[in-house]
């Protein structure tokens, strides 16, 4: 096991040692406190084509009150050349003042891991998002924080049963409400093309991810015809990753419908 040193967060002084737990570890939160840098505040949105619309900058730590914890593929942890703080997941979650603590990695899902990356519940289960933290942070005071759970596309792409999925993510999601008893969790579905517009298993299941949702009474933000709705499918790079400006447009779309759900975070 390793050890590193990170920064308390807003308002201490001093440092305190943090682990890294596993072979593996990603940029990421601890129950209650953040462990590992992450964004801060989001300018006003311009948007300009191809340009980022909500823009990040260098910051220090911040309580779990002020922090959404994002658990995602490549849409959420960036690709073909769109570094993860200037996906529309990210984008969307700082433009409401929440800094951004990403757990996974592109090429996972529910079901779907790659060699060096479990997907959700194991990596969680596993240790591989070093998600511990010391008794010292371990306080109700922290606030409630926000976890928004995304993915789907690469179960898709593996061919990932109706089954496995829901079966994956209800044991993420009763992980993560033993984890983070007192956070909001909120779903975000799988971005596609839509079923009426050839979106296929994508568009499935993004339904599907609604209906888990639902049976656990938590917001979901459906986007399984969002390249059609907001007419990005021209913005692909590769088929599947948005460029810069793809990126900037849904980025205000979901800014939209997570205010309605959250509001904007307070400092």
């Amino acid at each position: 096991m390793q050890s590193t040193v990170y920064r308390k967060p807003h308002g201490t002084a001093g440092h305190e040692r943090y682990w890294r737990v596993g072979a593996v570890v990603f940029t990421c939160v601890t129950a209650l406190g953040v462990i590992a840098p992450f964004e801060a505040n989001a300018t006003s949105p311009v948007v300009k084509p191809g340009k980022v619309i909500f823009k990040s900058f260098s910051t220090s730590l911040a309580p779990f009150s002020q922090t959404a914890v994002l658990i995602g593929d490549s849409q959420s942890d960036g690709a073909a050349g769109v570094p993860g703080a200037d996906t529309w997941v990210q984008q969307a979650l700082r433009s409401l003042n929440y800094r951004v603590a990403f757990c996974g990695r592109g090429g996972t899902g529910f079901v779907a891991s790659k060699a060096k990356a479990s997907n959700y519940p194991e990596a969680l289960e596993t240790g591989q998002w070093a998600l511990s933290l010391p008794p010292s942070l371990q306080s109700p005071s922290l606030g409630r924080g926000l976890v928004v759970i995304q993915g789907g596309g690469n179960d898709a792409r593996i061919g990932a049963s109706d089954a496995q999925i829901t079966a994956n993510a209800d044991r993420l999601l009763a992980d993560l409400k033993k984890l983070y008893p007192q956070a909001q969790i909120i779903m975000i579905g799988t971005l596609g093309r839509g079923l009426n517009d050839n979106g296929g298993r994508r568009s499935q299941i993004d339904a599907l991810l609604g209906r888990v949702a639902a049976s656990r009474q938590l917001p979901f933000i459906s986007v399984g015809d969002w390249l059609t709705k907001y007419k990005v499918s021209n913005k692909l790079v590769d088929g599947v990753h948005l460029n810069p400006s793809g990126h900037g447009i849904l980025a205000i779309a979901l800014r939209e419908r997570l205010l309605a759900l959250v509001g904007p975070n307070a400092e």
